[in-house]
């Protein structure tokens, strides 16, 4: 209560402006550790097995150009506000908004604001999100029309990452496989200093840690290759599954009850037959 003893309005909750605001959760801390983990691996092992010089400064530069466009598409996709313009004030828009029909807008009671309706409420973000597409949590940021193909770029530099590291590993290991001894010899020149079953155990690791990742990250890159090509967005295909799901179930209900009804009916007239040939059987001839 104030200070005359009126009860206060609630105070309207405050919004995520981008990934970077607190708190910060814990499986976005993980995806940051998980990209430092992979650059780790490459420059402190990978890239020093490499067979010759010219080996080694190509795989170090397809390396590096992947995290350098891993960390460019991740900053512009986590910095930017994908909040509807609508939800702004006017001083603030960086569009500038056309007359829309009153069919292609919708009312948000959270914002208190009538945007377009491709623009969906995140209450993760507490806002409207322009052409919302999804709340990535990875990311811990949503996802909309201004951010989007930073999103994409992010994928795609993360997937060609994983792929470059995944590929010399499995080399590593394949070369294991044949001879260990030669392998150990031929790095044991570097400043890396492991016997033949720490080498092993290494290789071995990093070769399940970086398959996982590759079959995670294709899995989205391919969903994602599948919403641009239907032309929707990833709140759109929910939403679709979903009704397709209720519809599916609500006719498996109709026809269970159509079952039912009709088992019912059934009885009931066998039921009458079997009366009736009773009555019959009574009547004295």
């Amino acid at each position: 209560m104030d200070e005359s003893g009126e009860r206060a309005a609630p105070a309207a909750p405050t919004r995520r402006i981008n990934s970077f605001d607190r708190p910060l959760k814990n499986i976005q801390i993980l995806t940051w550790v998980i990209f430092v983990a992979i650059l780790l691996m490459f420059y402190c092992f990978l890239v020093h097995c490499t067979w010759d010089s010219t080996s080694f400064w190509i795989t170090l530069a397809l390396f590096t150009i992947c995290a350098v466009g891993t960390i460019v598409c991740c900053y512009f996709a986590c910095s930017i506000d994908p909040i509807d313009d609508m939800c702004l004030p006017p001083e603030e828009r960086t569009v500038d908004e056309q007359p829309m029909e009153r069919s292609e807008m919708s009312h948000c009671y959270m914002c208190k604001v009538s945007l377009r309706k491709t623009s969906k409420h995140c209450g993760e973000c507490k806002k409207c999100v322009a052409t919302f597409d999804h709340h990535c949590v990875w990311l811990n940021t949503c996802i909309g029309e201004k951010n989007y193909k930073y999103f994409l770029g992010l994928v795609a530099s993360v997937q060609l990452l994983t792929i470059c590291a995944l590929a010399l590993d499995l080399a590593y290991f394949i070369e294991l496989c044949k001879d260990s001894v030669a392998f150990h010899d031929r790095i044991s020149d570097t400043f890396i200093q492991i016997d033949v079953i720490g080498l092993w155990i290494i290789v071995s690791i990093m070769l399940v840690f970086l398959a996982g990742l590759v079959a995670a990250v294709a899995q989205l890159a391919g969903f994602h290759c599948m919403l641009r090509w239907r032309g929707i967005t990833t709140y759109d295909y929910v939403v679709s599954e979903q009704r397709r799901v209720n519809d599916k179930r609500q006719a498996e209900q109709q026809a269970a009850q159509r079952r039912r009804l009709e088992e019912q009916a059934a009885a009931t007239r066998a039921a009458e037959t079997a009366t009736i040939a009773a009555e019959q059987e009574m009547v004295p001839v």
